[in-house]
């Protein structure tokens, strides 16, 4: 069974040093829509989640450039995931019975 790229040992570490910098910068709002970021939940929309500002779509690998990440709201990372990945994806038409 494969793992996700968010489960990857670089993926949380990258995550944990965002989370950090944030914490240590004192965070306390999305930079994208401004929402307060409630540091103690998970799953709201207001729980903080790690963002990679060029995202893993555009450049196939999970970057180690702390500049490159940042944290935001659970709903404007949901808003913007895979984004890219959705437009690259190709679609296949699946066979009924007619087409036999």
């Amino acid at each position: 069974m494969a793992t996700s790229r968010t489960g990857t040992a670089l993926h949380k570490r990258m995550r944990a040093r965002a989370v950090t910098a944030a914490q240590t910068a004192g965070q306390t709002n999305c930079p994208l829509c401004g929402r307060w970021i409630d540091w103690n939940t998970h799953g709201s929309k207001s729980s903080p989640e790690a963002d990679e500002i060029i995202p893993y779509a555009e450049t196939q690998q999970t970057s180690t450039d702390l500049t490159n990440w940042r944290i935001i709201c659970r709903h404007c990372n949901q808003q913007r995931g895979g984004k890219l990945a959705h437009k690259t994806r190709t679609t296949t038409t699946l066979r009924t019975s007619r087409d036999w």
